[in-house]
């Protein structure tokens, strides 16, 4: 894990999780000689999801319906923005941090978190180096 904080910026973490075969997601299992409790269920929340990848964005939508959550989806910054400005009623927004169009992952958090303050965003990337 890694950890760097700046005030009045923020705060990142970097977590590197091992891989965990599917079916041990939903049952509790014992990993590593520590109990393994089943992840939690979604409870009528959506998350947005904001990934220009398709393949990236289809997987996640896949596994985050598997958890019980409604999704929407945007295919980068600008179109999530449109989406929220439009009304779309969402409980988490969960973004790629580097998209094409004229807001990445940080500004469209930027803009949310100025403009939708009770909205949580959640930021992810593959690329470690901008962790």
């Amino acid at each position: 894990m890694t950890l760097y904080s700046e005030l009045g910026l923020g705060t990142s973490f970097g977590l590197y999780f091992p891989a965990v075969p599917h079916e041990m997601l939903t049952k509790d299992v014992p990993l590593a000689g520590h109990q393994h409790h089943a992840l939690p269920r979604g409870n009528g929340e959506t998350i947005l999801i904001v990934e220009d990848n398709p393949r990236v964005r289809k997987l996640s939508v896949e596994r985050i319906h598997d958890l019980g959550f409604a999704t929407l989806e945007a295919e980068n910054g600008d179109r999530a923005y449109e989406m929220l400005k439009g009304g779309a009623q969402v409980d988490l927004v969960f973004s790629d941090l580097v998209m094409p169009g004229t807001l990445n992952g940080y500004d469209l958090a930027a803009k949310i978190t100025k403009e939708f303050p009770d909205l949580k965003v959640l930021l992810a990337s593959g690329y470690a180096s901008l962790m």
